[in-house]
């Protein structure tokens, strides 16, 4: 039987306040209230049932799991295979709470659900998604830190939020010895280093998705100069260690071998498969091979997947350039764009 440390190690938390099967936005089960208790969810009835019959879930193209099924099944890197079961057996080892949508990038591959300037940004009245963690479940947190591999924020961005720093003031003065703090942040955001102290380790995921001008293409509202600036100053704090988490699209493969040269830090590659337009599957091969994009072994059965076709992609990166008023701006940071 398969296995994937999600539902075996780490609970998901969402903004809506509700545990989900996986951190994938386009793949999940809506499962417990989370403010009815940590444990009470992580051992309730729908995720055991999701747990073991995790094999129909991925096998099926269908349900929830596809977008590690066709990764998979492509050669690819998938977000199940990509980190290790922490025990064999269930147990709850970590937690990963995206606690808000509050972020001020608008980038190309994500949405409302995980972007307040997104929301803002199509015209949503209540942009904002968040809920609020009653004290109790705050009280049953503190007793099981000490026992936890790490505990992890995502957003959004966390760094924004508000209720992520009440939670770590919460926290503070608790033996937190053996249990790491983890981000996934685009590191753009005032930091609280004092709140801290006392975890074994500060993981930082540094969201990288292109390089210079690709870039801020991509992730709308960003500055290259700033993330820059942000990258040196997280990497002087102490007890601090930076991944950098490189989205893998269309318009940021070319970008990949400057990245990899300039930030000297373990990496980890994410192909996106959705939506369509950030993802190598879109493009037959032979497309991909007469526009002259950067082909990566280790990546190249991702391409074809499921084309939509290079019109596609263009059409999508003028109507994005339309959305922000900088038209011609996608030829220029893209100049393969002008072979189609």
């Amino acid at each position: 039987m398969k296995k994937c440390v999600y539902p075996n190690n780490i609970l998901i938390v969402g903004n809506d306040g509700y545990t989900d099967s996986c951190p994938l936005e386009t793949a999940n089960l809506r499962l417990e209230d989370i403010n009815q208790g940590i444990q009470k969810s992580w051992q309730s009835p729908k995720y055991d049932d999701f747990r073991n019959n995790l094999d129909d879930y991925l096998n099926n193209k269908d349900k929830i799991c596809w977008q590690c099924n066709m990764l998979e099944k492509n050669g690819g890197i998938s977000l199940r295979t990509e980190t290790p079961l922490i025990t064999d057996s269930p147990e709850l080892k970590a937690i990963q709470f995206k606690l808000s949508n509050r972020c001020q990038l608008v980038c190309a591959h994500c949405g409302p659900n995980l972007s307040s300037s997104w929301g803002k940004f199509v015209g949503q009245k209540n942009y904002i998604k968040q809920f609020e963690i009653k004290d109790h479940v705050l009280d049953e947190l503190k007793t099981l830190v000490p026992q936890m591999n790490f505990i992890r924020f995502t957003g959004g961005e966390p760094w924004m939020d508000p209720m992520h720093w009440k939670i770590l003031k919460f926290l503070k003065g608790i033996d937190k010895k053996n249990c790491e703090l983890h981000y996934i942040t685009n590191g753009l955001s005032t930091i609280r280093p004092e709140l801290w102290e006392g975890w074994k380790k500060i993981q930082i995921m540094l969201s990288v998705d292109g390089f210079g001008a690709s870039y801020e293409w991509f992730r709308r509202q960003a500055l290259w100069e700033n993330l820059l600036q942000a990258y040196e100053n997280l990497s002087k704090h102490p007890n601090v260690k930076l991944k950098i988490n490189f989205s893998l699209t269309p318009w940021t493969v070319d970008s990949l071998a400057s990245a990899k040269e300039y930030f000297q830090n373990p990496f980890l590659v994410v192909p996106i498969m959705s939506p369509w337009h950030c993802s190598l599957g879109s493009l037959t091969e032979d497309e991909y091979n007469n526009l002259g994009l950067t082909k990566y072994v280790e990546y190249s059965k991702i391409i074809g997947s499921n084309p939509k076709g290079a019109k596609y992609l263009k059409t999508w990166a003028l109507s994005w350039d339309n959305r922000w008023n900088t038209p011609g701006l996608a030829e220029k940071v893209h100049p393969w764009l002008n072979k189609i």
